[in-house]
């Protein structure tokens, strides 16, 4: 497993400097530019493949609007290949072949997200962030 750190690294901004004091929209904006950064780095094939994982960092129309494709948030395949009765040694291979590859994508999808609001988290103070 990928350590947060590690995918923080990767970021071309793996530090935003905390932004003490009331937010404004320049200030929102600027984090946002970063988060989208960071996020559109990371190399998934989710969204078309060709833009990252920005779709974290973008509401799913602005995103569809941008790209013009759809960003489908993975689903958590289980913990588990799910192998009906009957199957051959190759095929139940290939389910689990298929439940691993899907098990990775979601995993780096979490773990980005993750580091993502950690990273937008420590930027402003926490009374701005409590609802």
């Amino acid at each position: 497993m990928v350590s947060t750190e590690s995918i923080k690294d990767a970021f071309p901004y793996p530090t935003i400097h905390k932004l003490p004091g009331r937010p404004n929209y320049d200030t929102i904006a600027a984090v946002h530019t970063k988060l989208k950064a960071n996020a559109a780095s990371v190399h998934s094939t989710l969204g078309g493949g060709a833009h990252g994982l920005l779709g974290l960092a973008l509401q799913p129309g602005t995103y569809t609007v941008l790209t013009g494709q759809m960003f489908i948030l993975p689903d958590n395949p289980g913990p588990s290949a799910n192998v009906p009765a009957g199957q051959t040694g190759p095929q139940i291979a290939e389910l689990v072949r298929e439940h691993e590859a899907q098990l990775k994508i979601w995993k780096q999808y979490n773990q980005v997200e993750q580091t993502l609001k950690q990273q937008l988290i420590s930027v402003f103070d926490d009374i701005y962030l409590r609802a």
